[in-house]
């Protein structure tokens, strides 16, 4: 049995969508059955096989993690951001927002 990953039919119809493609393109690119490329971008989840989906997310440039729906952990912080954040953090209600203001400010000119 080919091994098989669980995708969501929503997040694959928004990068569809986001991308400008149409299932035609699916089809074409991934060398499937216009049936398999509609039932993709269904709502609910899917399994497909593994391969399929690395072809799916190279296609969108996205992670299979992408392709299922599910949140992906956030990056982890450098060590000049955890020392800011502890910085911060040990600062008193009145300095964070303070800070806060800094950091807007800096933000606004920087737009």
């Amino acid at each position: 049995m080919t091994p098989a990953v669980n995708i969501n039919g929503n997040s694959v119809r928004a990068l569809v969508a986001n991308a400008g493609a149409r299932q035609k393109h699916l089809c074409e690119r991934l060398g499937v059955t216009k049936y398999t490329s509609s039932r993709w971008c269904q709502p609910g989840i899917h399994a497909i096989s593994i391969k399929s989906a690395a072809k799916l997310a190279a296609m969108f440039d996205c992670s299979i993690e992408a392709l299922s729906g599910l949140p992906t952990a956030p990056p982890q912080l450098t060590d000049a951001e955890l020392d800011l954040l502890q910085a911060y953090r040990g600062l008193k209600p009145l300095q964070q927002a303070k800070a806060r203001i800094a950091i807007e400010t800096i933000r606004s000119s920087n737009a």
